[in-house]
């Protein structure tokens, strides 16, 4: 794969801005195959790299260190997928405008231990995901700052935080694996020592009750844990998540379960004999929350665009939260 790298980059055109497109499996298993050495051979050029992973084993994560440190993507292609859908997909990403140098803020809540909130690129129909945490519910301020086509651009967005919410215990586990992954990915690059890294897993897969490189699971029997005297953090957990589980799919199965309404709709025609037409619809969409758009869905760009619509999910511990950005008023 390295080899395959250097062959493109010998022939640049440096008054050209130039992509990549690297279709493999990411299976380094003859001449260089440390991560650090694809980061420092990337950041040496100019281009931005297109990958295309092939098959079910394939190496995503040393693909996804190479496409992030050039601000390119990466499309995972299984055994059973469309490839020519997943080529139309990834040339809308490619002729569309991206955001460049994309940040995220978040103000009026204290959060701490997130991900990364600083994105290189973004492109068109990228879905950006952050977790993290925070202390003390409030009201907070969501703002997004990018550049596209040169100019500055702004969303922002408000939400109250609950101070606890019960409906999703599974964020607490999802937040665990995102750092460790975070750290294996700093390792990868260069930047955090492995030792580091090691222990942070290491905690951290202990404390959440996650495998990791440094952590394993292990199924024993009562009689075993007992023996040992191991305390059962893992079952209270899976408890808590199960009846989770189990409370958001009754609602949901309400919510299909209601009957339907009747809905009187003005048709908008001038004419006074003219009477409101009555339609029954099923009100099962009720229950799901609200666009955060307070203007219409934010265009950027002639009709391109980074994304439309442009959507930032937070995963805290305790409250997971689709948000999705308006452009800030002058």
């Amino acid at each position: 794969m390295y080899d395959g790298l250097m062959k493109p980059l010998k022939a640049l055109d440096n008054d050209r801005v130039t992509s990549v497109i690297l279709v493999t499996d990411a299976v380094t298993n003859t001449g260089v195959v440390e991560p650090k050495a694809f980061v420092k051979l990337l950041k040496q050029y100019d281009i931005r790299l297109f990958g295309f992973l092939l098959g079910n084993s394939a190496n995503w994560p040393l693909m996804q260190i190479v496409c992030d440190v050039s601000g390119g993507y990466f499309n995972q292609v299984s055994n059973s997928d469309d490839i020519v859908g997943k080529v139309l997909q990834a040339k809308e990403k490619v002729v569309f405008e991206c955001m460049h140098d994309a940040q995220l803020k978040i103000k009026g809540v204290n959060t701490h231990d997130t991900t990364n909130m600083v994105f290189k690129k973004v492109y068109r129909g990228e879905q950006l995901v952050v977790f993290g945490r925070y202390s003390k519910g409030g009201k907070a301020t969501f703002t997004m700052k990018s550049r596209v086509s040169g100019q500055e651009k702004e969303y922002e967005y408000e939400i109250d935080l609950p101070e606890i919410d019960h409906e999703n215990p599974e964020l607490e586990r999802i937040w665990a694996m995102s750092q460790v992954e975070m750290y294996d990915q700093m390792v990868n690059r260069g930047d955090a020592d492995e030792k580091e890294f090691e222990n942070v897993a290491r905690e951290i897969g202990e404390k959440y009750q996650i495998v990791t490189d440094e952590t394993s699971m292990l199924i024993l029997s009562d009689e075993s844990f007992k023996k040992h005297g191991i305390d059962r953090k893992n079952r209270e957990r899976a408890q808590r998540e199960h009846k989770a589980q189990a409370a958001r799919s009754q609602t949901i199965q309400q919510q299909v379960n209601q009957p339907a309404q009747p809905v009187t709709v003005d048709n908008g025609s001038n004419n006074s004999n003219n009477q409101n037409n009555t339609v029954t619809t099923n009100n099962r969409r009720q229950g799901r929350p609200r666009r955060g758009f307070r203007l219409p869905r934010p265009s950027i760009g002639g009709g391109g665009g980074a994304v439309d619509p442009f959507t930032i999910v937070l995963l805290g511990l305790w409250s997971g939260l689709g948000l999705s950005l308006r452009k800030k008023e002058d």
